[in-house]
């Protein structure tokens, strides 16, 4: 059983009691769902996708993710858009152990000011990792966002 650091032990105990917390994954409830009726519409436009179809495409990425060296309670940093995509990433990294931490869809990647250098890309015989994620700092810790300013 796990416990919200922010949130009163009394309250936890109330919505458990009451059926409405529990300590589910987005992906183990995903993988349920397909379970039990994989060709259940999920997404409906553009065009219709299934619960099975989303976790398998959850699954793989959560594979991959693991795969370029996320762990469990790593930060993943990656933008997401109302939709199937979001559903299947934010699934994905649950799957892999890790903290998802969306971007808004609107954001842009920021840029270096003159004074400040770009980071080097890590070698492609490692994993792509943030550099707060190399430097043993807290943070990220994504296969997407490579040494990216915010993190630098």
């Amino acid at each position: 059983m796990q416990s919200h650091p922010l949130l009163p032990a009394e309250l936890q105990a109330r919505y458990r009691a009451e059926g409405l917390w529990s300590d589910d994954t987005f992906f183990s409830l995903l993988e349920t769902s397909a379970a039990a009726a994989a060709d259940r519409p999920l997404y409906l436009e553009p065009e219709v996708r299934t619960y099975g179809e989303a976790t398998a495409a959850a699954r793989a990425l959560a594979q991959h993710l693991v795969a370029s060296g996320v762990k469990p309670g790593d930060g993943v940093v990656t933008p997401l858009v109302n939709g199937l995509p979001a559903a299947v990433v934010s699934a994905a990294v649950a799957g892999a152990g890790g903290r998802l931490a969306p971007l808004p869809s609107r954001a842009t990647p920021l840029r270096p000011s003159p004074s400040r250098r770009p980071s080097k890309r890590p070698s492609s015989s490692s994993p792509a990792r943030c550099s707060r994620a190399a430097s043993g700092m807290p943070g990220c810790s994504t296969a997407s966002a490579v040494n990216h300013p915010a993190c630098a």
